[in-house]
């Protein structure tokens, strides 16, 4: 993915997955608010956008048990890969 913004900030994200754990990647951010309910992280209720509940590390975190590789701009930030 490839995101342009103003003042020529350009930001690359690529996320390759392996050995079949690409199925985990649309899923992931329903288990990562899963378990901040379950644990209580979460104070605001109802049917809203939760975008700004998951942050990007949280994210990647979660696909860290599986063969997943993410690189921003050229530098791996995690993964197996």
């Amino acid at each position: 993915m490839s995101l342009k913004g103003t003042g020529h900030k350009d930001i690359n994200f690529d996320l390759m997955a392996q050995n079949g754990d690409g199925v985990y990647i649309p899923c992931m951010p329903s288990i990562t608010m899963a378990r901040k309910l379950a644990k209580g992280d979460i104070q605001n209720f109802g049917a809203r956008p939760c975008v700004s509940d998951i942050t990007l590390d949280a994210y990647l975190d979660e696909l860290s048990d599986l063969d997943i590789t993410t690189d921003m701009n050229g530098n791996i930030l995690k993964g197996r890969g």
